[in-house]
Formats: structure tokens, sequence, C-alpha cells
């Protein structure tokens, strides 16, 4: 905007100063070339005095070298009738023969001066009447005369001109940048706010209008604040009220205690309760994304580990290839715990035991991706993620929270085919920097740890009457 600006006023600069710089230039040569020939009727009309009062060519040529005419640019000549000459300039070099203008003049009898263009400048012709008869006083002024300075005189109206204009971009240059400086800044304002930074704010700043757009930004932020603020409340409340039937579980498992079953249902509601608090603990201080990170290979495997067991189970073929580098990505641990988990019951569910599994992670050098391929049927011809529908019977919420925690930052969830002829699903990281004092997350039993999304899901796999029906979300 600031350069298509600044040519915009270049533009304007230039026809304006090209609009003067012509004719003035013109007029500078019209000019000089009229101070030429005013300098030439003079001195045609002091030679054309002289001669009207000295009738005698010998003496009016003596008294001509005597006024010292030879220091004239112009070459002046008196014609007589007779064809004589005196030369008032260059008195040694030859007159030559009579001009066809000047023996036109005398033929014609003329008595008014004459101006024409010859080879090499301008003539002038002067008239003047004598004792013997007319005579003809001729001023040729050459071309060196008419545009004497007229180069340098032009060349100084370009400087000008061209002051002139680079003046008037600086000028515009400052109005540019007093406009482009806080749309850019209200630019900077509105990718932090994009970017989860829910307490930037501009300045208003710049034109009436921008400033305006500026305001509202401000406004609308403070807007998405309050709402966001409502939300969470609204959510903890929610959370908080599955205390209740949590509780009510709670007890039903105690009279299952010291059993495998009862011991088992303990452990999935102590994970649930686990949930619900970090739930709340969450949405009342929520963090920006940018803020935190986390190990993908580190989480990954955790998650391997946890669901490595119900694929045992299962009988089914298991295969795991995590690198052994770290791949840092800008995701709080428990939100990734989550993805893979989701993508893990997905997978598990909707197809039949004993079909394999494969989960593979590839660093490339601006993103990381984890790839989970099963020999199941794979998705439907079609398919398409889509918040709260599922072929399947289920909630339709497990594919698309995958997909939106990956697009938060920057990501992106892929569906194919797998090369086992099953379903494959890719989620895709922007890669972060290490921090500088990373804490790596410890192994550790898949149920001790992040297990109440697992445990759920794992629960769903293994009692799933769905067994070998497509995949869904």
């Amino acid at each position: 905007m600031r350069r298509r600006l600044i040519l915009v006023a270049l533009a304007i600069s230039s026809m304006v100063a090209l609009a003067f710089l012509i004719p003035l230039g013109l007029n500078v040569r019209q000019y000089q070339h009229d101070i030429a020939m005013v300098q030439a009727q003079q001195e045609a009309r002091e030679v054309s005095a002289y001669a009207t009062f000295i009738g005698d060519a010998v003496r009016l040529g003596n008294t001509l070298r005597n006024l010292d005419y030879e220091g004239s640019d112009n070459d002046i000549v008196v014609w007589y009738g007779d064809g004589r000459a005196v030369r008032a300039t260059r008195p040694d070099a030859s007159s030559g023969s009579m001009p066809a203008s000047v023996a036109e003049m005398m033929s014609n009898g003329a008595a008014r001066p004459a101006e024409t263009n010859v080879s090499g400048g301008r003539e002038l012709l002067w008239p003047a009447p004598t004792a013997g008869g007319q005579v003809v006083v001729r001023v040729v002024v050459p071309q060196s005369v008419l545009n004497d300075d007229v180069w340098q005189k032009w060349a100084w109206l370009v400087a000008v001109a061209l002051a002139l204009i680079l003046a008037g971009v600086a000028v515009a240059d400052r109005l540019a940048t007093a406009i482009v400086k806080p749309v850019r800044e209200l630019a900077a304002v509105t990718r932090r706010l994009s970017a989860g930074e829910s307490e930037a704010r501009t300045t208003p700043a710049g034109p009436p209008e921008i400033a305006d757009v500026g305001g509202a930004v401000n406004h609308l932020a403070d807007r998405i604040d309050g709402l966001l603020a409502a939300e969470r409340e609204t959510l903890a409340d929610l959370s908080h009220r599955l205390r209740t039937p949590l509780a009510a579980l709670r007890l039903d498992a105690d009279g299952l205690a010291g059993t495998e079953i009862g011991d088992r249902i303990m452990t999935d509601i102590e994970a649930m309760e686990a949930a619900v608090s970090n739930v709340i603990r969450e949405v009342r201080a929520p963090k920006r994304a940018a803020d935190v990170s986390c190990d993908l290979v580190d989480v990954a495997r955790l998650r391997c580990d946890f669901w490595q067991v119900l694929a045992e189970d299962d009988g089914r073929t298991w295969e795991v290839d995590l690198p052994t580098g770290a791949a840092w990505v800008p995701l709080k641990k428990d939100d990734l715990a989550i993805a893979i988990d989701q993508v893990m019951t997905n997978a598990f569910t909707y197809t039949p035991e004993g079909s394999g599994i494969k989960v593979f992670v590839a660093i490339g050098s601006n993103e990381v991706t984890l790839t989970v391929d099963d020999a199941g049927t794979g998705f439907p011809e079609g398919f398409e993620i889509k918040r709260g529908e599922s072929r399947g019977g289920s909630t339709g919420l497990g594919l698309d929270i995958v997909q939106r925690t990956a697009r938060a930052i920057g990501g992106r969830l892929t569906l194919a085919r797998s090369p086992q002829g099953g379903a494959r699903v890719q989620l895709s990281f922007p890669l972060r920097v290490a921090p500088s004092t990373p804490k790596r997350t410890g192994r550790g039993s898949g149920r001790g740890s992040g297990g109440g999304n697992g445990s759920n899901g794992a629960g769903t796999a293994n009692g799933a009457a769905m067994a070998g029906a497509p995949h869904t979300n």
C-alpha cells in the first residue's frame, strides 16, 4: 500500500512537472531567441542611421571600424544598390555576391524590416534611405547566439522539476507511512488475536477510518474475551455437576471391592474423576497454545504402551515405529494424548478383532506426522468428518475433536487408505524449537497416566458390537 501511494504521488507530480516544464522550456528558448533578435535589431538600427548620415561607403566603413562592431557575434553587412558592401563585423572577410533576399528588397523598394530563417541562423534585413539611394543592412544572427545558454537553462529547469518531484514523493512517503503504520499495527494485533493472545490490543491511530477500525477490533476482542469467560464458567459448572454421579458410581463400585471387575471399575472411576478435575482446572485457568509444548514422540510412546495391552488381548498384530529423537509441538500433553486416544479408539472400535494396527512417526524439516494404519475395511466412499454426525452409531465427535486439535495450531488431519487395505489416519503438527530445559515424560503404565480417555476407548473397543463395521467419526 505504501509503495502504491508513492507511485501514485510520483505519477501525479511527474505529470504536473511535465505540464509546466514543457511550456516553460519552450518559453525559455523563445525568450533567448527574442533577446538575440532585439540585439540584432538595435545593431541594424544604429548601422542604418550611420549609413543614412554618411553617404560615402568608404567613410561609412571607417566609421563602423572605429565603433568596434567587430565584438558582435552577428554578421553585419551594409549593401548598396550598385552591389558594393561594407562589413561592420569581420571587415577582412569577403562579402561575396549580394544575397537574393537583399536584391529582392531593393527591387521592391520595401521600407519595413524583414526577418527570415537562413542556413545557420536567422536573417534580419533593415532598409535605410541615403542620398545616393536605398541601402539594406543585413544582420545574420548565428544559431549559437539564438540558443545561447538555452541548454543550461533547460538543465536547471529539469533539476528544479526533479527536486520538486522528489520533495513530493518524500511528502507522499510521510503521508503513506502515517496511513500504513497503523494498518500494519492493526494487522499484527489481529494476527496475535488469531494466535490466541486474547490480551492483544491496538492503539487507534492514523486517519479517522483506520482509527475507527482499530477501536472496533478492540471492542471485538473484549467481546470475545467476555464470551470465552462465560463459556469457561459454564463448562466448569457442567464439569462440576459430574462429580455427583461419579460419587454415586464410586459407592456402587465399593460393593464390588475385592473383585477383578470391581478394581477395574474403580480404576476407571478414578481416571474419570481426574479427567473432570483437569477440565475444571483448564477452563478456569486457560493457557495460550503459544506458551505450551510437548514431545510428540514421548506422548505417542506412552499411549502406545497403554493400547498395546488391549491389542494383545484382541490378538492384533501391533507395530510401533517411533524415532529416537524428540519432536516438540505447540500442544499440551493432555490434549495431544486425547487426540491420539481418539484415533486409537476409532481404529480399535471399527476393525474386527485380530486386525493389525501400525503406528509410526515421521519427523520432517518443518512438521512431524503421526500415522495410524489399520487392516480393517477403511472409510466408506465419500466419507467426510462432520461434527455430531456418525454412520456407526457413535457421537460423531471423535475425529472432529482430533481435527480441531490439529487445526488449532496450524496442523491438519488427513484420512486415506492404508497399505493393508484399511484406514489411514495422519496427524501433522508444526515443529517447535525444544524448550531450554525440556521435561521428559516418564515411562509408565497407561492406566496410571492419562488412562481416563484411553480406558474409555478401550472398553468401547473391547465390547463393541460393531467390530468389522466401516470407520466413522
